[in-house]
């Protein structure tokens, strides 16, 4: 598989030189004629000096190559960084998982003894029935009824 994904880019970027070679040649007049360019600023012009329109734009296509490779520069530091931060974060995760892994094939291998359960005792509940006492005026209440 990478050796086809291989030849496929070779392939792609070998059609895309002959498209670009093609492209010169057949319009060879417009790349080999020379202009000049003129930057009229408010205080200063410049003028850059007769040269092949063809170097103009291939002149295009490196300084916006350079800014595209200034731009992903600073993506790759970052990514970098993140990749750092990650891999630091992951080692110390792998560090207390061996570290849990270890702990539990110790437990597994020495169970702890399990306190032997205390029976459970039948706990007697006494109620306490209380005899009813009649209130002492009722009692007095009584031996009056029956004298009277």
């Amino acid at each position: 598989m990478k050796k086809l994904k291989t030849i496929f880019f070779f392939m792609f970027y070998l059609i895309i030189i002959v498209a670009l070679v093609i492209l010169v040649a057949e319009n060879s007049n417009f790349f080999m004629t020379k202009q000049s360019l003129v930057f009229n600023l408010k205080y200063k012009s410049f003028t850059i000096p007769a040269i092949h329109t063809g170097l103009f734009i291939l002149g295009a296509f490196v300084i916006g190559y350079f800014f595209a490779y200034v731009n992903s520069l600073f993506l790759r530091f970052q990514t970098s960084r993140t990749v750092k931060l990650l891999n630091a974060r992951m080692k110390v995760q792998l560090d207390e998982l061996s570290s849990l892994r270890k702990e539990v094939e110790f437990l597994h291998r020495n169970p702890a003894k399990k306190p032997d359960v205390p029976k459970k005792e039948e706990k007697k509940v006494e109620i306490v029935v209380e005899e009813l006492k009649a209130e002492p005026a009722a009692e007095e209440i009584k031996p009056a009824v029956v004298q009277g």
